[in-house]
């Protein structure tokens, strides 16, 4: 059994004080429910088998192509998009520590592309593997689903801010919104974060056009809200940044949205 070779006994996992592949993950899924050692060794050691590494512009997943694993960002970044007349329209940002489709377990068909924003590592966990892990520790399978459910409440507030949003809050709303994902996983600290993104990618997956896109950031730079400079978004003034957005990180869904909320915005 598949199951067996996994987790068959506790020397075989990867020493608690040696790097983590999975740290991210963990860390993430944690936010949702609190794992005991043996979960988090069982989860990290079933990433560890089975990382990938792609380089920035590879096509993880094409549209149309029948899913056999779920991906899980371990480093880099990944966009998702689809196809318009226009080119494509970003759908959503797949950060580290996301699982970037857990429906691909029931899925048939992929309805959108997956292409690396970076140089990537990946989790490619097969769908025997994650029945076998989340049958074997169904802690682990409900904080994927709740996982699941945060992602698409992540997906309707991205509705929300190209509907009803002008340009400057949508822009605010989604530096915001990278700045509380990547904080929850250790890749942000108060003062900004690393971001590969162009300035065309942000305002595509806004809504808006590159020269609006453009002239929003500027604006927010004159305002000394934020700064990017060197694939870096510095946040200046975050509270600030935060009324600009009418921001609310309720919608992650995360336990600790207060207490990052205090660390991240208190200036």
């Amino acid at each position: 059994m598949i199951a067996d070779a996994l987790f068959a006994a506790p020397d075989e996992i990867v020493p608690a004080q040696a790097p983590r592949e999975a740290s991210r993950l963990t860390r993430k899924l944690e936010a949702f429910l609190p794992f005991d050692e043996e979960e988090r060794d069982a989860l990290d050691h079933i990433v560890e088998l089975n990382v990938r590494h792609f380089p920035a512009g590879s096509i993880l997943v094409e549209p149309g192509s029948s899913p056999r694993e779920v991906m899980i960002m371990m480093e880099g970044w990944a966009v998702r998009s689809k196809p318009i007349d226009a080119g494509r329209q970003i759908v959503a940002l797949h950060l580290p520590g996301d699982i970037c489709d857990f429906n691909a377990l029931l899925t048939r068909r992929a309805d959108c592309a997956i292409e690396a924003a970076s140089d990537v590592r990946v989790a490619c966990i097969n769908h025997r593997m994650m029945s076998d892990i989340t049958r074997r520790f169904p802690r682990i399978g409900q904080a994927f689903w709740c996982d699941s459910l945060s992602a698409a409440s992540v997906q309707r507030e991205w509705t929300v801010n190209v509907a009803t949003r002008n340009a400057r809050a949508r822009m605010s709303h989604l530096l915001c919104e990278l700045h509380a994902r990547l904080f929850l996983t250790g890749e942000a600290d108060a003062g900004g974060y690393d971001m590969p993104l162009r300035q065309t990618d942000l305002g595509n997956a806004c809504g808006l056009t590159p020269e609006t896109s453009s002239r929003v950031l500027a604006r927010l730079k004159a305002d000394r809200l934020v700064r990017l400079k060197d694939r870096r978004v510095e946040i200046m003034q975050a509270g600030a940044l935060l009324l600009s957005a009418g921001y609310n990180a309720q919608y992650l869904h995360l336990n600790q949205t207060d207490d990052m909320f205090r660390t991240l915005f208190k200036n």
